[in-house]
């Protein structure tokens, strides 16, 4: 026993011998490769602990430092990890890696120039590296510079031929964004016969996907991206970013419920939380975490941001002014590099005047200095928001003057156009010269093109928008996603044959985004047209059989039309893949009760919303459900304006509301509410329909009359017309 001891002592003894014989350099290279090996398994408190001790060992080596960007990048603290790039690139202007990262964060925030900028002196420093030749394509590439983007793949000697394949999917993606279709499609095909096994390679291959419109062969390439191992970027949170991008929200969920399985770290998993809640627009939620996480991680400049973005989904802005005043603080007593501090300003106003456009963000955009008062969207803010608080001749004038400069650049003339056609602004005429002249510089600038009709959608103008596709027939050629905008606009237009057979044609291209078939079946039934209205349910059930997001609708949607034991199974088949699901429990709840167990659908109700209590859908059903049995009139109330202030205002909780007063007597409340869903949904016959039944019990039968009959002009159906009707007979 002590001669096994003394072996065990004398063996650690000579792996400490070992260790110490190493120089500074090989122990600086283990820490950083075991920093990395970190951060890939989502240990980010561990990672920083070994980047800390490389600057312990050699505070002059930029390693660490970096690391630790790399640590604030992977936890989607986006700016703290840029502020480290930042210092790295003017403390130590030869060190290559820390230019690389100040490309990724400026892409991700969408400054292409600034990131091309990075990217160019990366490449000067490392242009024999292979990563550092392809990162100067793609800068290019985003920056709508394809033909030098192209330039630059030519010149690559690549060693393997997966790289070949990663340089000829890149190449690809410049022919298919000047709109040589032909060439694009001929490289893609030729490449997939033989797919590199690389994630590098899948995330190109899926970004080529997404931008030829096939979201879903983008999203299974991009998934495929997840399951390689890389350590030059998280494919993970990528293909997290491309599920927001393309509203494909279960997947999104079922990323995050992964990470969690994993146990990866809590920063990153709040992170995703906001990020998937603020694509979501998820009022309720966002409410309370952008305060939690600033909480938390208040010695972060990302978590202002984050607080920011939650605080303008809310409309709260006064937080929204004091966390401004926060950063400026901050800056002013801070050693950040001024590069950084002037990025981080201008980055501020843009976001402040987001949300507020007044006086004081006009302020806070003009007091921007220096080359960044150059900045595209630094213009254009400040003359929307100069024309909005009343500087008409000023703004107008500017607008013209950025026409004229800019009349090459279809990104500035598209911006111009967004300006114009601003409902502050409304001049159409304008926009759509601005958006006529972007194509006239680029054909094929989507942007232009999607903004143009988007304008006359708007305006529900159909005919117009449609006559937009009629000029640049080439978009929806062999775009599925452009060819469902159109669709909604066929159908909007009462083509309603043609609408329909293009989604028909185009949705499995797309299937996992439910608003494209909740959003039809809305627009059906405005149209009167049920039998296409099942057809699409039909085709949301064959396309996404295990998407719970497409059950929940589902089986809401079969409710409301009395289908209860199929809305109970779809229901029922959600809660089996997302037991902690309140909506699917909500509809469960309210099938139970319609299918003839009540008591079971209370006690279900009740649970729910111990457990869920700012659960909008359970406070509406549940109340609704108690006010149409006359039972507990308080608790029903109580919930309904518990459904209105979660749901932040939602017109059908205001309604709901209506009704519950209704069912109470309380007639006066009940127009009341009736009438705030009225002013804001005026095209929607149920508000009328409301008001009209509490005039009616109120004795005005001259308001009663006026709001029935516009209830059923504007398409009032079912029982809801059939006691219309009779009532409009007794008056």
């Amino acid at each position: 026993m002590k001669k096994r001891f003394l072996l065990v002592v004398f063996l650690f003894l000579m792996i400490e011998i070992v260790g110490c014989s190493k120089s500074p350099e090989q122990k600086i290279n283990d820490l950083y490769k075991r920093g990395l090996s970190y951060i890939q398994s989502y240990n980010y408190d561990a990672a920083d602990t070994a980047f800390n001790k490389i600057e312990n060992i050699d505070p002059q080596s930029p390693w660490g430092l970096y690391g630790a960007g790399l640590v604030f990048e992977n936890k989607l603290q986006y700016y703290d990890a840029l502020a480290i790039y930042l210092t790295l690139n003017k403390a130590q202007p030869s060190f290559a890696p820390a230019f690389a990262g100040a490309y990724r964060i400026y892409t991700h925030l969408g400054y292409h120039q600034y990131a091309r900028h990075a990217a160019g002196t990366y490449h000067k420093l490392a242009k024999d590296s292979l990563r550092a030749q392809i990162l100067l394509a793609k800068a290019l590439f985003n920056s709508g510079e394809y033909i030098a983007s192209r330039k630059e793949l030519t010149k690559i000697n690549a060693p393997s031929s997966a790289d070949k394949k990663i340089i000829n999917m890149i190449s690809a993606q410049t022919y298919l964004m000047e709109g040589k279709i032909d060439s694009a499609q001929n490289m893609v095909n030729n490449i997939m016969t033989a797919p590199a096994q690389t994630s590098e390679f899948y995330l190109e291959a899926a970004n080529y996907f997404e931008k030829a419109g096939f979201i879903d062969s983008a999203m299974v390439l991009s998934k495929i991206s997840t399951t390689i191992k890389n350590t030059h970027f998280n494919p993970v949170i990528q293909h997290f970013y491309r599920a927001l991008r393309n509203k494909y929200f279960y997947e999104a969920r079922v990323i995050i419920k992964n990470l969690k399985k994993q146990k990866a770290n809590q920063t990153l998993l709040a992170g995703m939380d906001i990020e998937y809640n603020l694509a979501l627009n998820n009022r309720r939620k966002l409410n309370d975490l952008g305060s939690l996480y600033e909480a938390k991680y208040s010695q972060t400049l990302s978590a202002i941001i984050y607080q920011i973005k939650c605080s303008g989904a809310v409309d709260d802005l006064l937080t929204i002014g004091q966390d401004i005043n926060t950063l400026e603080a901050i800056l002013k007593r801070s050693n950040y590099e001024p590069e950084f501090v002037d990025f981080f300003n201008l980055e501020a106003a843009l976001l402040f005047d987001h949300y507020e456009q007044s006086t004081r963000s006009l302020d806070k955009l003009q007091s921007i200095a220096g080359i960044l008062s150059n900045n595209k969207n630094l213009k254009l803010h400040i003359a929307l928001t100069s024309y909005i608080v009343g500087n008409f001749k000023e703004a107008l004038d500017m607008l013209k003057l950025y026409t004229k400069y800019h009349r090459y650049q279809p990104d500035w003339l598209t911006g111009i156009g967004d300006v114009y056609s601003h409902q502050g602004l409304k001049k159409y005429d304008l926009a759509e010269a601005s958006y006529q002249n972007a194509l006239k510089v680029n054909k094929w600038y989507r942007p232009a093109f999607e903004h143009y009709v988007k304008m006359f959608e708007k305006q529900k103008k159909f005919k117009k928008a449609l006559a937009v596709f009629d000029s640049y027939p080439h978009f929806e050629k062999n775009n599925p996603v452009i060819k469902l905008l159109k669709s909604k606009i066929l159908i909007e237009n009462n083509n309603l044959t043609e609408g329909f057979d293009l989604f028909k044609n185009n949705i499995k291209k797309v299937k996992e985004n439910i608003s494209l078939y909740t959003d039809l079946i809305s627009l059906l039934n405005k149209k009167n047209q049920p039998d296409k209205k099942e057809q699409v349910a039909e085709m949301l059930t064959n396309n996404c059989p295990q998407n719970v997001d497409a059950l929940i609708y589902l089986a809401e949607y079969k409710g409301d039309n009395n289908g209860y034991r199929a809305s109970l199974a779809f229901a029922q088949q959600a809660e089996k893949i997302e037991p902690d699901n309140p909506d699917a429990l909500a509809l469960k709840a309210r099938a139970l009760y319609y299918l003839g167990e009540k008591p079971k659908a209370f006690k279900l109700f009740e649970t729910i919303n111990k457990t869920y209590p700012n659960n909008a859908k359970n406070l509406y059903y549940y109340s609704r459900l108690l006010a149409k049995d006359k039972t507990e009139f308080n608790k029903a109330s109580n919930l309904a304006r518990g459904a209105v202030f979660n749901s932040y205002g939602d017109p059908d909780c205001v309604l709901n509301l209506s009704y519950v007063y209704y069912q109470m007597g309380r007639y006066k409340l009940s127009r009341g509410e009736a009438t705030k869903a009225r002013n804001v949904q005026r095209n929607n016959p149920l508000p009328y329909f409301r008001i009209g039944l509490a005039s009616y019990k109120l004795g005005d039968k001259k308001d009663a009359q006026k709001n029935l009959n516009k209830a059923i002009r504007l398409g009032l159906r079912g029982k809801d017309l059939k006691t219309a009707r009779e009532i409009l007979k007794q008056l």
